[in-house]
């Protein structure tokens, strides 16, 4: 690809041309007999941080998604058989159903569902090959104003159950959903080794060496939400929806700050 240069193979982009890279159309993998039918047509609200994220999905008639921004960091993630160099970056933040609860009389009752943490089953199962990533990731929480509410480690490994319990005013049916926060992923030169195990990706060739692989991946937040009485319930997105809307579908709409890479402050 004309004007677009690496200092190495795994090295920072020129961000001069930086621009024509973004918008320059990548190849996209997408999978036959997508279901697209609950994907809202207008693009979903931006937040920034906790307090965003809280104002889209934390209210009594929440949304089903929002973009959220935040800082692009750039460290290794183990994919298949050895470690990338990668940027990452918080990217969106989607509703998943968890349980309902039907309570037929004016009591309050106590409900107890399985709350997740860690990386979400429905990615890690969709991954073909080994994939693992550091703690120390949870830097680009950190520097976009967001928490998971779990540790740095238990937020970034397999998918665990967690008992929560919450207290419920009847009469009504109730349905609880918790936060998942998902992320953008360039993982330089990985494509050729690693493309064909991830479902939905998109891959750019930067040189004759070099064919960046981008993918999302996805952890569980600690924020369970209750819709009740006379709120309608949330028709929930799935992960194979999220993906298609996020990373085909509205692949233009956002990028990455590739500065990151020569900034320590943002390095793991």
């Amino acid at each position: 690809m004309e004007n677009l240069t690496t200092s190495s193979s795994e090295g920072a982009l020129d961000l001069k041309r930086m621009k024509d890279f973004i918008a320059h159309e990548r190849s996209a993998i997408v999978p036959a007999g997508t279901n697209r039918s609950n994907l809202v047509a207008a693009s979903y609200p931006w937040a920034t941080g906790d307090f965003g994220i809280d104002q889209y999905l934390k209210t009594l008639n929440p949304s089903q998604a929002c973009w959220v921004n935040g800082e692009t960091v750039y460290g290794d993630i183990y994919i298949t058989s050895q470690n990338w160099g990668t940027y990452t970056r918080p990217l969106f933040a989607y509703l998943e159903f968890v349980d309902q609860y039907p309570i037929p009389n004016q009591v309050d009752l106590q409900h107890q569902v399985t709350q997740k943490s860690g990386l979400t089953s429905s990615f890690t199962t969709e991954v073909k090959s080994s994939y693992s990533v550091g703690a120390k990731i949870d830097i680009v929480n950190v520097g976009s104003s967001i928490s998971t509410g779990f540790s740095q480690t238990q937020s970034w490994s397999q998918e665990r159950d967690e008992s929560w319990t919450t207290t419920l005013h009847g009469p009504g049916t109730f349905y609880i959903y918790q936060v998942v926060l998902v992320y953008a992923h360039c993982a330089t030169s990985a494509a050729n080794k690693c493309g064909a195990n991830f479902k939905y990706k998109r891959t750019q060739q930067v040189n004759d060496w070099r064919t960046d692989l981008y993918y999302l991946s996805a952890i569980h937040k600690n924020d369970m939400i209750i819709v009740g009485p006379p709120t309608p319930p949330i028709t929930p997105l799935t992960w194979d929806q999220v993906q298609q809307y996020v990373l085909i579908d509205h692949w233009n709409d956002w990028n990455f700050d590739y500065s990151a890479y020569n900034d320590p402050f943002r390095r793991y």
